[in-house]
């Protein structure tokens, strides 16, 4: 259910806002001279008028993505950053009482607009900073970075071991103790070599997941998507940051992220931006 930005501080958070906040930072002219509202207008076609539970407004969510691309942050970063960093948490309007969002709600954010419905929003952002005078124009850099993802590096067969203890973790009691059977590795000595184990392990898998389909859980199905995902080899290499894949810097060093393909005018402002996530 959509749930709109209420512009409202307290007086702890103005008075914490005020004093914190470098009015001569970027961002800070960004937000003075670009408005975002119209975010939530545009978007509001994808979400229920009236069931479900209230979401992150979305001015609120597609700020969080415009900071990760204009400071160069995946989405596990900018999340962390948002716990503690005074100025990036009121550009995005979340107040000390607020909640962060998690990695997998920007993930579902992302997928629900869409590419190019996250390229039309950055564009409109972009022309507005133009007919502020946000943007200079008489030059620009073009770059292209890695986003290391901060999970801990797991080969597939400790993924899909681990990914069945999650979907238990997402069961109530009773049900989790008639799929414990599934949970458990398989030993290692039962099989002749790594891809024979692991060709075991995934089946089980989807043993586990055609047992699991069709029940009612939002959390239960976000965690079966990203399951099924690593059964089916699509790239997936983490739960923690499921939108991070494997690429390469150079031809001998492989690294696990995003690559970001960025361009920002003299005041450094980004202008044409791939989002991280579509970036491969």
């Amino acid at each position: 259910m959509l749930r709109r930005q209420t512009p409202q501080l307290n007086f702890f958070d103005t008075e914490i806002f005020s004093r914190m906040i470098p009015k001569d930072h970027p961002l800070v002219l960004i937000d003075e001279k670009v408005d975002f509202s119209f975010v939530t207008k545009t978007v509001e076609h994808l979400y229920d008028a009236t069931n479900g539970r209230p979401s992150y407004p979305p001015e609120t969510l597609f700020r969080i993505l415009f900071l990760e691309v204009w400071a160069n942050l995946s989405d596990v970063q900018v999340c962390r950053e948002l716990r503690y960093n005074v100025l990036y948490r009121w550009f995005c309007r979340l107040t000390w009482s607020d909640e962060v969002p998690d990695d997998t709600t920007l993930v579902v954010f992302r997928k629900r607009l869409g590419e190019d419905a996250f390229q039309t929003l950055f564009k409109r952002i972009v022309e507005q900073a133009h007919e502020k005078g946000c943007l200079r124009g008489r030059w620009a850099v073009v770059d292209g970075s890695k986003i290391a993802a901060h999970v801990a590096v797991k080969n597939t067969l400790s993924l899909v071991r681990e990914g069945r203890k999650r979907l238990l973790k997402c069961l109530k009691e009773e049900s989790a103790q008639e799929l414990k059977d599934l949970i458990e590795p398989l030993s290692d000595g039962e099989y002749a070599d790594h891809e024979q184990l692991l060709a075991a392990e995934i089946e089980r898998g989807r043993e586990l997941i055609g047992r699991l389909e069709g029940r009612d859980d939002e959390k239960l199905a976000s965690e079966l998507t990203v399951y099924r995902s690593i059964l089916e080899g699509r790239g997936v290499a983490s739960f923690a940051d499921p939108e991070a894949r494997w690429g390469f810097e150079r031809k001998d060093e492989p690294f696990l992220g995003y690559k970001v393909h960025a361009a920002c005018d003299e005041t450094g402002i980004v202008t044409p931006a791939t989002n991280p996530s579509w970036s491969r």
